[in-house]
């Protein structure tokens, strides 16, 4: 058997090569570990900005859906609002919304009661509303203004969205508020 011999040259160079692709490999994995870093920041700070808004609903309290209503009337209904966050929420608009199913059938976006301030909490709004037509379900739906200045729609069948809506539609508040009484 006849020896190979490899030169000093030959040996530095596959040195360096390995070198150079430890090197590569090096880079890559510190670039997906930043890029790591980036989006798990990303998602936190979203995850924040949703988090004292997911915790704000209401609904139609008990014993509503039982009111016989005349036709042309209006409908005595209870509104439970819950702030489960503890932090205060701003410029809150309640409505009640016709619900099929899972979409929202009618919505009378201009008939709302308006609370400035609602703190943590739960909270009962009672008022007379128009009776909208038979065959519907009703559900309570907020809009409103978080402590962070984030504004946020729940409707009818509970979704949440941010409202990116032109902002100089949510200025245009009434003058008097509603009156909401404590109940936890």
């Amino acid at each position: 058997m006849r020896a190979i011999r490899v030169s000093y040259h030959e040996k530095m160079s596959k040195s360096i090569i390995i070198e150079i692709i430890l090197q590569v490999v090096t880079a890559l994995g510190t670039i997906v570990a930043i890029g790591t870093l980036a989006y798990q920041m990303h998602k936190d700070r979203d995850s924040k900005k949703w988090e004292q808004a997911s915790k704000v609903c209401c609904w139609i309290g008990a014993g509503a859906a039982d009111v016989h209503i005349p036709v042309d009337c209006t409908w005595p209904v209870s509104i439970v609002i819950s702030n489960g966050s503890n932090q205060p929420i701003y410029d809150a608009k309640i409505t009640i919304q016709a619900v099929v199913v899972d979409h929202i059938n009618d919505s009378r976006a201009d008939e709302y009661e308006y609370v400035q301030c609602i703190p943590p909490g739960e909270y009962c709004l009672i008022k007379d509303w128009p009776y909208y037509g038979m065959n519907k379900t009703f559900n309570a739906a907020i809009s409103f203004r978080d402590a962070s200045g984030n504004y946020w729609i729940r409707n009818g069948t509970g979704f949440l969205t941010e409202d990116k809506s032109d902002k100089s539609k949510r200025l245009m508040l009434p003058e008097t508020e509603t009156y909401i009484e404590r109940i936890r």
